[in-house]
């Protein structure tokens, strides 16, 4: 029998009912195991996320995992990404193997080729920085969150009012908002959602297949963990033909012609896979031609 530790940086409603989305999917695999909760230290995690205060983060971290050992789990996963930058604290202690949920989810996508993704949530969490440096750093995943707007209206459909229907209009002013900016930026891949709901938004509304939902993410990690069987191997993936020097030699020009900051002129990848530059919304862009030394220019 495993005893495989959770720990949360939500709010406890919101980790009580996404642990009972787990267990209900994880009712069907002939898996022994038995999740243990650090309910304990949650108010101390939320209210130093809250304060944005890093080291007390860290501690209650250290603080949960240590009781976690001390009953006797085997195991630890991290539930929210926000804690993730924390990890190496508990890796310090050499207390047991840690699952964390963005490594999870890199090697899922790795093993499907997959390099532009979309991804959608309730939480605003997931804009940080961090989540996508070391999705891009560690598996060359490139992913693509809904600008503020979009995170506004999907946080309206909190996870408390599930039950209640979410206005047709609603509905599509989202997903206009989400199709412009995916299909104008980048060849998006495949979508992960956070939730089951925000899944089935992405395959009926914005009509995007597949969607992977973050809970099955989850159990397919944990269930490999339980029976200690091999994570996903990624799938190759063709490098592109544009060279970062030519991509390089592009932004420089832009930035003369516009005279620009470089920071302002952003990277990415087009439908076809290849690098190109996002133009900022400046006087002058429409002058610029499509394609600048090879390289394709994506105006706003």
């Amino acid at each position: 029998m495993h005893r495989l530790g959770l720990i949360a940086g939500e709010q406890p409603q919101v980790f009580r009912r996404c642990v009972e989305s787990l267990q209900r999917k994880m009712s069907g695999q002939q898996v022994p195991f038995e999740l243990v909760l650090a309910d304990a230290h949650v108010p101390d995690l939320l209210s130093a996320l809250g304060r944005e205060d890093h080291e007390g983060v860290s501690r209650a971290l250290v603080a949960a995992a240590l009781r976690l050992r001390a009953d006797g789990v085997d195991g630890l996963a991290l539930f929210s990404w926000r804690l993730h930058e924390h990890a190496e604290k508990i890796d310090d202690t050499g207390a047991f193997p840690m699952l964390r949920l963005d490594r999870m989810l890199g090697q899922t996508l790795a093993s499907a080729g997959a390099v532009a993704v979309g991804f959608l949530a309730h939480s605003q969490a997931y804009l940080r920085p961090d989540v996508r440096y070391r999705m891009f750093y560690e598996f060359e995943i490139d992913l693509l969150c809904p600008n503020e707007d979009a995170f506004e209206a999907l946080d309206a459909w909190s996870m408390d009012h599930d039950t209640d229907p979410v206005p047709t209009r609603r509905r599509e002013l989202v997903a206009g908002w989400i199709k412009s900016a995916w299909s104008r930026l980048i060849r998006v891949e495949a979508v992960i959602a956070e939730r089951t709901e925000l899944a089935d938004f992405a395959r009926k509304d914005l009509q995007f297949r597949p969607a992977i939902d973050l809970e099955d993410v989850w159990v397919d990690g944990l269930v490999r963990f339980l029976c200690d069987s091999p994570d996903p191997k990624p799938k190759p993936v063709p490098p592109p033909q544009v060279s970062m020097e030519a991509a390089y030699a592009a932004q420089h020009e832009v930035c003369r012609l516009l005279k620009c900051d470089p920071r302002n002129v952003d990277f990415t990848q087009d439908r076809d896979g290849e690098i190109a530059i996002v133009l900022p919304n400046m006087a002058g862009v429409g002058q610029l031609p499509d394609w600048l030394g090879g390289v394709r220019l994506i105006k706003p």
